[in-house]
């Protein structure tokens, strides 16, 4: 792996710092392990994150972040592992900020992940293996807008989070990548069940009944598109910037540990430099209060 930067070692001393402070076992897993807490992270430690600024380590500068990389990222997430530190930074300030960067969402959302007082989820797998391909959650065009049907399994903070990443399936089948399309669900929006993972983590299984979702109202559809079809993929053996970006998304999202590949990191870094467009107009500014134990 490549030599760190004079500021890259500065970042993991003062990650390593905090997190062997306030992230420690005894603090943290611990505590909300026991008490039963259904976010199964402490809030005021997330608001921690958002002080000393790591929250906003994928964040683009011009939004008010630090504009660094994925390295910077895996820093962050090494000294989290280390201390087994629970806390929402991969799903909301990396694999979410990553996901929502040049979308009217990330106006709405990126200044309460900065502060730490916005927590966000990803809500991609359906069955016990991580197999995004496998989607059956449809996502139905009507009227205006979508109605969702189906069900997640395993969506880390999925009963705290203020919005969830969730990835529907709009055209194709099980099996295929093509036709798969992320969507911005609203807080409240399926019916959560709280589930305990073996890590002594939270997640929630989701069910959608007739979940609709307005477009041009609500903005709910993150991306109508997230590139070229499999068709033109196979054609030209090599996939667009858009549906490659998503696709190492969900690759990470299955192996968190993959970001200490520098090779991954490499390609993710790539694979994230062209924003995608969002569906409709820009969405209002704010941020919502993410609701602790």
């Amino acid at each position: 792996m490549a030599l760190l930067t004079d500021d890259q070692k500065m970042l993991r001393e003062t990650a390593s710092s905090f997190l062997a402070g306030e992230g420690a076992i005894s603090k943290q897993l611990r505590r909300w392990r026991d008490t039963g807490c259904t976010d199964g992270f402490g809030t005021d430690l997330w608001k921690q994150f958002g002080e000393l600024g790591l929250t906003g380590i994928c964040i683009p500068q011009e939004q008010g972040g630090l504009g660094l990389g994925t390295v910077e990222a895996a820093l962050v997430l090494e000294e989290i592992g280390r201390n087994l530190t629970p806390s929402p930074f991969l799903t909301t300030a990396v694999a979410a900020a990553r996901a929502l960067e040049g979308t009217a969402h990330g106006e709405r959302w990126f200044p309460g992940i900065l502060s730490g007082e916005t927590v966000l989820a990803l809500a991609v797998d359906e069955s016990r293996r991580h197999a995004p391909e496998q989607t059956a959650l449809a996502a139905e065009r009507r009227g205006n807008g979508f109605l969702l049907n189906g069900a997640k399994q395993f969506v880390v903070h999925g009963n705290s989070a203020d919005m969830i990443l969730t990835v529907a399936r709009t055209a194709g089948s099980p099996g295929e990548l093509d036709g798969l399309t992320l969507f911005a669900v609203p807080k409240g929006t399926a019916e959560v069940e709280s589930v305990n993972l073996t890590d002594s983590s939270k997640a929630a299984r989701l069910k959608f009944e007739n979940v609709e979702l307005d477009v041009n109202r609500s903005f709910d559809l993150l991306s109508a598109n997230f590139g070229m079809s499999m068709d033109q993929y196979r054609k030209t053996g090599a996939p667009g910037p858009s549906i490659d970006r998503f696709a190492k998304l969900l690759n990470l999202l299955g192996n968190p540990l993959g970001l200490r590949d520098p090779q991954r990191i490499n390609e993710w870094e790539i694979g994230t430099r062209e924003a995608q467009p969002i569906a409709g107009a820009d969405a209002p500014p704010g941020n919502m209060p993410v609701q602790g134990c």
